[in-house]
């Protein structure tokens, strides 16, 4: 009798797929394993479950989980097996949620392969491409790397839309890496708008602009909290566009507002500003040094105003005294084409060049708390058309496409840029150390001139009316 028992006892123990069986304990850890790897991990979520079980522990109430014959001589009674016992509760929600992810990325693996053989991308020996790695990009955006095998990139390109179906994401961009033979495509499993339109949005308060919408929500920023914008794309990106966008916006909100346009491309650009009330648009290198000179000058007086009154920045002056009144205008400088200012050219003496660098560098340090703020806009971000002081404290970028890792790293920190597909107004918004991937309004030439024209016409009647009064006088 015993003999069949042990026969059936070891047929079940051959039976058993340990490969598989070992697998299965290896998830939670691979898992953690990624969620440490990639800063994925939930610690406030984690540490909330942990304190809810150590809660049940110290109050006794798991004690009735071991109610049962069995399960009550499990329940420990020694100081270490207690100590074991809060160990387990401490750890547990880190495997459960290993588990999870761990289980997740299995089950993308399988349908990824399927998928691919859906979409032709099976060989003549049967093989798929395999998974590199599944890296996250942002809170929104994962990039997929897989091994090409024999396949062409124009292979995965023409797959792309079995390959959205099949794994109910949206593909932003596919791109190769021939150094390294691999595919790397860059998916969310939420849409982004390819357009977005600036009147949806552009009730905003007095010193906040629309950045642009994600997958999720929109996105603000305000320079309050973002005092210094630094603005880099190239041509045909979204970089004109979003200016034309921001300072349209600040210049309707915000009424107290005077603004600085230097344009360093011959005044193009900003020529829809001309004409209106507390805007000057400045199209050369020469006047725009002076014009930085007289901005230093008024950056000095009104840091020894704040210094007099004793107090950090502008916000905590009375705004009603009559004595602080020159400070209720913020300005604002928006420098576009900064590499013509930073780069000794065109005829401009090198010391005047060298002293609005010092004056960029002087406002981006102190001009927050003096209410003057700063954008600073370039098409070639590199070292020597970038000042570094002045990149250092601007603490908000937008950056559009950028053709190669060293510009994008020059911006951002990193090749994120490259990245991006090229859809016009797509960008990267960082603040502090987030990034979030962005598709930036549309306001076009005709609409945003619509939107200033009340203003530019009674310039206009003023600046007669002024003229007319001149010429009665005179006679």
């Amino acid at each position: 009798m015993s003999g069949g028992n042990d026969n059936a006892y070891l047929k079940m123990i051959s039976e058993i797929k340990y490969e598989e069986f070992f697998k299965a304990l290896w998830i939670p850890f691979q898992g953690l394993y990624n969620g440490i790897k990639f800063k994925t991990i939930p610690f406030d979520s984690i540490f909330v479950f942990s304190s809810l079980l150590f809660l049940i522990y110290t109050t006794g109430i798991d004690q009735f989980a071991y109610r049962g014959p069995l399960l009550k001589k499990i329940y420990p009674v020694s100081f270490i097996g207690h100590g074991i016992l809060i160990l387990i509760y401490l750890v547990l929600p880190f495997l459960i949620w290993g588990f999870i992810e761990g289980a997740r990325l299995i089950r993308f693996k399988k349908r990824l392969e399927e998928t691919l053989t859906i979409a032709g991308l099976r060989s003549v020996l049967g093989k798929t491409p395999k998974i590199v790695g599944v890296y996250p990009v942002d809170e929104d955006t994962k990039k997929l790397v897989l091994t090409k095998i024999s396949f062409a990139l124009s292979d995965f390109i023409n797959a792309k839309a079995r390959i959205e179906s099949g794994l109910r994401a949206y593909i932003d961009d596919i791109k190769e890496n021939r150094t390294k033979g691999t595919v790397e495509i860059l998916f969310s499993n939420m849409s982004l708008p390819s357009s977005v339109r600036f009147q949806e949005v552009q009730k905003t308060n007095k010193t906040s602009f629309f950045v642009g919408a994600t997958r999720a929500k929109e996105v603000f920023g305000d320079l309050d909290a973002t005092p210094h914008l630094l603005v880099a794309g190239q041509t045909g990106g979204g970089k004109s566009t979003f200016l034309r966008n921001l300072i349209t916006t600040l210049f309707l909100n915000s009424k107290n507002m005077r603004f600085t346009l230097i344009d360093l491309k011959g005044g193009l650009e900003f020529q829809l500003f001309e004409e209106l009330p507390r805007v000057d648009v400045i199209p050369n290198i020469d006047r725009a040094i002076e014009e930085l000179e007289s901005l230093q000058t008024e950056l000095i007086r009104r840091i020894e105003f704040l210094k007099k009154n004793k107090v950090k920045d502008i916000a905590n002056l009375d705004s009603s005294s009559k004595e602080n009144s020159f400070l209720r205008n913020r300005r604002l400088i928006v420098v576009d084409e900064a590499a013509e200012l930073f780069l000794a050219g065109g005829g401009s003496d090198s010391s005047k060049i060298i002293q609005a660098r010092r004056i960029l560098s002087l406002i981006a340090r102190q001009g927050r708390a003096a209410g003057i703020n700063l954008i600073i806009a370039t098409q070639r971000p590199d070292s020597r058309s970038l000042d570094p002081q002045v990149k250092a404290n601007l603490s908000g970028v937008l950056c559009f496409p950028m053709q190669n890792d060293s510009s994008s790293i020059t911006v951002l920190g990193n090749g994120r840029a490259t990245d991006l597909p090229l859809i016009p107004g797509r960008a990267i918004w960082k603040e502090g150390p987030l990034m979030t991937e962005v598709q930036t309004p549309y306001l076009s030439i005709e609409e945003a001139d619509r939107l200033l024209e009340s203003d530019r016409i009674k310039t206009q009647v003023t600046r007669k009316e002024n003229n007319e009064n001149r010429i009665s006088k005179r006679r």
